[in-house]
C-alpha cells in the first residue's frame, strides 16, 4: 500500500494528470482481480510483488488465466511490477512471464514516470 500510494503521489507531482487518469489503490490481490474482471478500461496495473493475499506475480497469472484470453489485446492492461529483489535473473524472469516492466525498490521516480507516461499516451 505504501509504495503504491507513494508512486501515485509522485506521478501526480511529476505531471500525470489525475483529471485525465483515474488512480485506484487496492491492497488485496483478489480484490484487484475482481476489479479487473469488471473494468475493461484499465490501461495499466502497477503492483507490488508482495500483496496481502496474493502476490503481484500470482495476480498476473490469475488475470492471464481468467480474464485476458476473453478480451482483445486493446482491452488488456500492461502489468508493471515493483519488487525489492536485486537479482537481474529474477527481474528477467518476471518480464518473460508477462510483466511489461519491473522496477526495483527503492523506486526511481523518473523512470516510473517516463514509463507510465509512455504507456498512457
Amino acid at each position: 500500500f505504501f509504495y503504491c500510494t507513494m508512486a501515485k503521489n509522485l506521478l501526480i507531482k511529476a505531471g500525470v494528470d489525475p483529471g485525465r487518469y483515474q488512480f485506484k489503490i487496492i491492497q488485496s490481490g483478489y480484490e484487484a482481480l475482481d476489479f479487473l474482471k469488471t473494468n475493461s478500461q484499465v490501461k495499466l496495473v502497477l503492483t507490488d510483488l508482495v500483496l496481502k493475499d496474493l502476490s503481484g506475480y500470482e495476480l498476473l497469472q490469475q488475470y492471464q488465466e481468467q480474464v485476458s484470453r476473453h478480451r482483445s489485446q486493446h482491452n488488456t492492461p500492461s502489468f508493471v511490477l515493483m519488487t525489492a529483489t536485486d537479482s537481474s535473473n529474477e527481474l528477467d524472469i518476471y518480464r518473460t512471464k508477462g510483466f511489461k516492466e519491473v522496477f526495483q525498490k527503492p523506486l526511481d521516480v523518473k523512470s516510473i514516470h517516463e514509463f507510465i507516461k509512455g504507456e498512457l499516451e
